[in-house]
Parts: C-alpha cells; structure tokens; sequence
C-alpha cells in the first residue's frame, strides 16, 4: 500500500498533477484557437487554418466554438461521477446530457447531416439508460 505523504505518495502527487495540468493546458490552448479562428479566416491566415483545421473541419462556420464547448461536455462528464452519491450523479449526467442533446439539436454543428443524426441519437439513448438506472441504485 500507498502511505500519505511518503516517497511512493508524492511521486502520485506529481503524476496525478500532470494528469489534470495536461487537459487545462490543451483547453486553454483549444479556447485560444477557438478565439482567432474567425479572425484567421477573415485575415485569410492560411497557415493558421491548415494548422488548426484538425479541429475545426467536422463543424460548420457557423459552430466553430462547438469543439470547445464538446471538451467541456466531456471534462463535465469526467467531473459528474465525483459525487459519491448515486443518485448524483445520474442527475449530473441526466442534466448535462439532456442539455447536450439540445445544443445538438438546436445548432446541427456537424457538416455531416449523419453525424448530427448519430450524436443526436446518442444522446438520447444515454438518457433513456439514465431513465432507468435509478431502479438499480439501491436504496431509493
């Protein structure tokens, strides 16, 4: 076993803080990008679209802050299992999905008409599971 703060614990430490360093580091990095994409393509900056264009070549111009906001959704849903409850956790889910579903719905931000379809749907499949999970929380 592991002992507070030992040489085994502090090296967990150091890798546990580079572990959550890392996604910070590249949000911030995708939230600047997110920042000059439109500014890039109105200047015409090439190199700064081919560069970037990994990110962004699934959205539409109209969506182009929806990966960022797909990161989010996806540090949110990392972030809802933390509560030990639960019954807390199925209604962090439930909200962030339901709100997911929306966005996707209401933007349609893919320029594949499929892909929004499938992410549409996916969302709503992962709510009808939530829909039921309570049944096999026990104690409620």
């Amino acid at each position: 076993g592991i002992i507070c703060w030992t040489a085994d614990h502090s090296e967990m430490l150091l890798w546990s803080a580079a572990a959550v360093l890392f996604p910070l580091f590249y949000g911030t990095v995708l939230a600047v990008v997110t920042w000059k994409f439109k500014l890039a393509a109105a200047q015409g900056d090439i190199a700064f679209l081919r560069m970037w264009s990994f990110i962004f070549f699934r959205v539409k111009p109209h969506a182009t802050w929806f990966p960022f906001i797909a990161l989010m959704r996806s540090w949110l849903l990392v972030l809802s299992i933390v509560p030990t409850a639960a019954m807390v956790q199925c209604s962090c889910l439930t909200v962030l999905t339901t709100a997911w579903l929306s966005l996707v719905i209401w933007v349609f931000p893919y320029v594949s008409k499929l892909a929004n379809f499938m992410e549409a749907l996916q969302a709503a499949a992962v709510l009808q599971v939530l829909a039921v999970a309570p049944a096999f929380i026990e104690g409620v």
